[in-house]
């Protein structure tokens, strides 16, 4: 478990870019070690790992440009797990809980909040979310599927991997929650652009 924790928290390459903030995570499916890893070309180059535990409530900040009304997410931590968080606890870039699910972000230049009558999350927080209530791919699309986004700071995507390993990304087009999982998601990687349109380009 400690490998596994150890090897979900390493940072390939944490190269500033210059002219471009481009990011990709990726799972290797070859790897007997279960490798998911990622690129994080950002201007802040500070960051610390966090110990979440179990058994914690928790509710959802949705900061003060949040729509009238909106109800934020209450919910009860079921795993513990350790992320990366570059802005402070509950708010993190990437982890892996003790179930060996594995969540990660990038920024994504499309999406539109939802508008369903849902209790809501920030874009963070949403990764913790799915960290704390999942053990596998399919509970974090059955958690996702119970909640709406509400953004806080800037439109994301997210990559997330289990133990088996099975992949799936989350995206959110036009304001619907859309899941690429199985034969949608042909290659387990994810950089700053909608899915099916980084499968064009490579195409």
């Amino acid at each position: 478990m400690k490998r596994l924790l150890l090897t979900a928290l390493i940072v390939v390459a944490a190269i500033t870019a210059r002219d471009a903030n481009s990011c990709t995570t990726f799972q290797i499916p070859e790897s007997a070690e279960r490798i998911v890893a990622n690129n994080l070309n950002w201007h802040t180059a500070f960051g610390r790992a966090f110990v979440n535990p179990r058994n914690l409530l928790k509710t959802a900040g949705l900061g003060l440009n949040a729509p009238a009304g909106e109800k934020a997410l209450s919910w009860v931590s079921v795993f513990g797990s350790v992320t990366f968080n570059q802005m402070s606890r509950e708010f993190p870039y990437g982890g892996m809980n003790e179930r060996g699910l594995v969540a990660e972000v990038m920024v994504s230049r499309h999406g539109v909040d939802p508008t369903v009558g849902l209790p809501a999350v920030n874009e963070l927080q949403w990764l913790q979310y799915i960290l704390d209530t999942s053990s596998d791919v399919d509970s974090a699309i059955a958690q996702a599927r119970l909640v709406k986004i509400v953004t806080v700071s800037g439109q994301l995507h997210y990559l997330v991997c289990d133990s088996s390993p099975r992949c799936a990304v989350f995206e959110f087009r036009n304001g619907v929650l859309e899941v690429f999982v199985g034969s949608d998601l042909p290659f387990p990687a994810l950089a700053n652009n909608y899915y099916p349109h980084s499968l064009g380009y490579l195409s």
